[in-house]
């Protein structure tokens, strides 16, 4: 039976108010080098696949989902899921720790190079509640995430480190998109965790 989440869940984000608008929560180093090197490796020997959608075709980018199944009506087929590994539930199990979170799906996307990327988006809640945050752990190169308050295009943008945690807090996709666009110079593979609450 899923678990509820209650005050005490959200309590992290509301003591440690960013600076980053939208309040959003960034913590480099929240992997050591070494295990992040080691994760980045396990990890990119899984089964990557890639989305195919219905209006703009393939994605620019790979993924592995575990956890609750996912149906996107904007996807040619439906979402492949993947039995969760143990690497993937000891990084889980230290991002709700230090989050104080439960989360029970977990979403990775793969860019191969510089010209992978994601475009301007907000998580659908089918992709995981608003009423609950997302925590992203990023392995490999460093890209620069950004996001826009929908509300008047304000910008803010931040270079996501190998090993780095970024949490997006609960209601920040009802008011804000995200994106990580292309860029001109060369650089490595990244795998970017999200950590999800799909169920009530």
């Amino acid at each position: 039976m899923a678990k509820t989440h209650d005050a005490s869940q959200v309590a992290f984000f509301e003591r440690d108010a960013s600076e980053l608008m939208g309040g959003v929560t960034y913590i480099p180093g929240f992997i050591a080098p070494k295990e992040a090197d080691e994760l980045l490796a396990a990890y990119l020997r899984l089964d990557w696949r890639q989305h195919i959608y219905r209006v703009t075709g393939k994605a620019p980018r790979l993924y592995v989902w575990m956890g609750v199944p996912y149906i996107s009506p904007n996807l040619v087929s439906k979402t492949v899921t993947t039995e969760w590994t143990a690497e993937a539930k000891r990084i889980k199990d230290r991002v709700e720790q230090v989050t104080g979170c439960t989360f029970d799906s977990l979403n990775m996307n793969r860019y191969r190079h510089n010209r992978d990327s994601i475009g301007w988006h907000s998580d659908s809640e089918a992709e995981g509640r608003w009423d609950f945050p997302i925590a992203s752990v990023s392995l490999g190169a460093v890209r620069r995430f950004q996001w826009k308050r929908k509300s008047d295009d304000a910008t803010d943008s931040q270079a996501v480190e190998h090993g780095s945690l970024f949490i997006m807090p609960a209601g920040f996709q009802r008011d804000y998109q995200h994106r990580l666009p292309k860029q001109e110079k060369s650089c490595g593979e990244r795998i970017n965790l999200t950590f999800r609450r799909m169920l009530v």
